[in-house]
């Protein structure tokens, strides 16, 4: 912002200067057209002090020199600062960019260790139960499949727990807890406990 302020600011002063350039330049050509012939010329060295109008064009071009070598490092000042502006926000964007990618790879690799978490619960877990069905019947496991889907509702929807009966190393047990997801071989309950579908025997909402 402090940037593009600078820049009107010189601007301003350009124009300001181009207005002041025009003064000068326009005695000069003035002096030639009305009081310097090419006979005069000599005419004109000579007495150069009687002569003001040759005094009053030198002194016009001497300052239309100076405004149009402020007017210049002014242009170049110019092209400078906005060259600095669109670098400052090319920075600007990169770094927002880098900060972006850096919470997209936070975030990655969160999500990644607690994948390997869960796996690794999975597999902890996993030598504990038995890898056959404690169920017998077709009916019983589409029983405990929909108890367990309607439980994932309650759990996602209202937090409810629920009473789940299951086998570990060949012991009855219980636990209550929200369910959160149900795949196809496992069910994961709140704070991120897995438990396998084949070891469940009984769901009590």
């Amino acid at each position: 912002m402090k940037t593009s302020k600078k820049i009107s600011n010189m601007n301003r002063y350009n124009r300001i200067i181009l207005m002041l350039s025009v003064i000068p330049i326009t005695i000069f050509i003035l002096s030639i057209l009305f009081h310097i012939t090419p006979l005069g010329l000599l005419d004109i060295v000579s007495e150069f002090a009687v002569h003001h109008y040759f005094l009053s064009g030198f002194l016009a071009v001497i300052a239309f020199s100076i405004c149009m070598r402020a007017f210049l490092y002014n242009n170049d000042k110019i092209t400078q600062l906005q060259n600095d502006k669109r670098i400052a926000s090319q920075l600007k964007i990169n770094r927002r960019k880098a900060r972006i990618q850096k919470f997209k790879n936070n975030i990655a690799l969160k999500l990644f260790a607690l994948r390997n978490r869960l796996q690794k619960k999975e597999i902890k877990n996993s030598n504990k139960y038995h890898e056959k069905d404690v169920l017998a019947s077709q009916e019983e496991v589409q029983i405990r499949q929909y108890d367990l889907m309607y439980a994932m509702k309650l759990g996602n929807s209202f937090k409810q727990s629920v009473k789940l009966y299951y086998k570990e190393s060949n012991l009855n047990k219980r636990i209550e807890s929200a369910i959160l997801f149900v795949s196809n071989e496992h069910v994961t309950l709140k704070g991120g406990y897995v438990l396998p579908i084949k070891s469940i025997y009984k769901v009590e909402i």
